[in-house]
């Protein structure tokens, strides 16, 4: 009997004995030759007949996240985390998603996580945090405790990290972190807490780090599908950071993908929650709060572009002002330079009533809120 069976297949072009992919082949292991399960139950159906929790996801990218994904977070130097002393690096180099949090870790990225877990949960509720490493589940323990305002003064914080080889520190912060209505609120963990944790009162997933594992992942959200009558909780939230539950094709009661382990030869039994080996180093790179979104604008059609830092808004917006790319816009501009007093025809009205309509960077009524502060403007 398990929550998560998996088939397992041998490496393209690889030759793995069959004892190997036996003992790593839950059906095989079993007797299950065809692969299906003598009776299943599964998340899809506990969901389905109110045994088990619904839940909704909620993603949220901040830019880092975004260049990470696409071509990488370029860094030529990195910061000693404890005396922030810069260590210039051989070569430059592009960290990637998958990359990310390991041994090069962005606090920033972290502040910015912290800010999105306080705006979309309520005080007091129960999150359960999944990042990357020790060093990153030690970092966004820090920004959530400042971002709820816990000084540490007491003890469980607002919120703990669940990463220590102290099995009986662990014991006791799971033990506090399980009862609703007191601290810690919020469980930080790589994997220490993916499995054999039952918490019913667990109202939100926060995802900060990938897997490729569908068992693991189906672990993962198992975590905050116990129904808890007792407290009101019947459904959960997911917030996810990293596009993960997107890469599980996740169709709001699992996964529709197959639980595969693919299996090397001489591949030992493996295992997981460990930190990269040697020293981890803070990235200097910004990873704004405030972002202004670029569109595409046709008829009523309204198609996201990007997002992108408010510095860089202004910039685009500046250099379009100044340097227009169209080349019949920089004659009216020149005309009016020279004579001050210019009055352009309509042929050339017309003109400049397009260029106006295609901007590259367009502010409504809210971002104006959001980004300019004008006094008396609520």
């Amino acid at each position: 009997m398990t929550a998560t069976p998996r088939i397992a297949e041998a490496k393209k072009g690889k030759e793995v004995p069959p004892e190997d992919l036996e003992i790593r082949d839950t059906y095989k292991l079993f007797g299950c030759e065809s692969s299906e399960a003598t009776y299943s139950f599964g998340l899809a159906r506990g969901i389905d007949e109110g045994f088990l929790a619904e839940y909704n996801v909620l993603e949220i990218l901040t830019y880092l996240t975004k260049e990470a994904e696409k071509e990488g977070i370029p860094i030529d130097y990195v910061l000693d985390p404890d005396t922030r002393a810069r260590i210039d690096l051989p070569q430059e180099m592009r960290l990637k998603l998958e990359q990310l949090e390991r041994k090069y870790i962005s606090d920033e990225r972290c502040d910015r996580i912290a800010e999105e877990i306080r705006k979309n949960t309520a005080y007091g509720e129960k999150v359960l945090v999944f990042g990357v490493s020790q060093a990153h589940c030690l970092l966004l323990t820090k920004a959530l405790n400042k971002v709820f305002k816990d000084d540490g003064t007491s003890n469980p914080r607002y919120a703990e990290p669940i990463i220590s080889d102290n099995n009986e520190l662990n014991g006791y912060l799971k033990n506090r972190f399980k009862k609703p209505y007191q601290t810690p609120y919020i469980a930080v963990s790589v994997d220490i807490m993916t499995t054999g944790v039952d918490i019913k009162c667990i109202r939100y997933l926060s995802f900060g780090a990938l897997t490729k594992s569908v068992g693991k992942y189906i672990q993962m959200v198992g975590r905050g599908t116990r129904l808890d009558p007792k407290t009101g909780k019947y459904s959960f939230k997911i917030l996810d950071f990293v596009g993960l539950c997107q890469r599980m094709n996740d169709n709001r009661k699992g996964t529709t993908k197959p639980n595969v382990k693919v299996v090397g030869p001489n591949e030992g039994p493996g295992g997981g929650g460990k930190s990269p080996k040697g020293p981890y180093y803070i990235i200097d790179n910004r990873d704004p709060a405030t972002m202004i979104q670029r569109v595409y604008i046709h008829g009523d059609e309204v198609k996201v572009v990007d997002n992108i830092p408010i510095e860089k808004a202004r910039e685009v917006f500046e250099k379009e002002a100044a340097n227009p790319a169209r080349s019949e816009v920089r004659d009216i501009q020149e005309k009016v330079r020279q004579n001050a007093d210019y009055e352009p025809s309509n042929q050339e009205l017309e003109i400049i009533d397009e260029w106006l309509k295609a901007p590259e960077i367009y502010l409504n009524e809210g971002q104006l809120q959001k980004n300019v502060s004008i006094p008396g403007w609520d």
